[in-house]
């Protein structure tokens, strides 16, 4: 796991970088193909602890109606905008970091639903705050360019990136906490010594 999260900054980063390089041609896509594969492999990790959610009948009844209104959603926008995308690239590639951000979510509030951890309100707190940030950049990008959404983007998207810094170091903590369990021989064990 700790590889992924290595791959998912190191992304990040040159997503980063291609946005601030934007004087290039290639950049835009560049950033928009980085950050498609961190929300991917995102989705990936959260796809690992769907293995322990059991859903109930009201709880998988809510996640349906909401995967499907958010589904439409992103459909009637994207079919709105479609035409307003002079590079095919582009509007595909943002397309596909919508449906990553829908799965983000549905998982992200499937796995809160079910277990209620500290983790999981961090890691819904920390979808969120990527979704409202993709948002607002693409608000700024398609219709309105103004500097406050701008720099409530930047401050949403910063605010993820340290909240997944937090969750990262807490799901290592909690790996090497119980690798250190694992391996302590029983000598050092809280059981009882057998004497002959």
């Amino acid at each position: 796991m700790a590889n992924i999260f290595y791959t998912i900054f190191i992304l990040y980063f040159l997503g980063m970088l291609f946005i601030a390089l934007d004087h290039l041609a290639l950049s835009s896509k560049l950033s928009e193909s980085c950050f498609l594969e961190v929300f991917a492999l995102l989705a990936f990790v959260m796809i690992g602890k769907v293995k322990h959610v059991k859903f109930e009948g009201l709880v998988s009844m809510y996640l349906i109606l909401i995967l499907l209104v958010n589904s439409y959603f992103m459909y009637i926008m994207f079919s709105e905008v479609q035409d307003n995308f002079a590079d095919s690239v582009i509007f595909t590639l943002m397309a596909r970091k919508g449906i990553a951000f829908l799965l983000m979510s549905f998982l992200a509030i499937a796995i809160y639903l079910s277990q209620e951890t500290s983790q999981a309100i961090l890691f819904l707190t920390i979808v969120c705050c990527f979704v409202f940030s993709d948002g607002l950049s693409f608000l700024t990008t398609m219709y309105v360019s103004f500097w406050l959404f701008e720099g409530i983007q930047q401050i949403l998207q910063g605010a993820g990136l340290l909240l997944f810094c937090i969750y990262v170091y807490n799901h290592q903590k909690v790996e090497n906490s119980f690798i250190k369990m694992k391996t302590e021989p029983i000598s050092q064990s809280s059981q009882i010594p057998v004497q002959f």
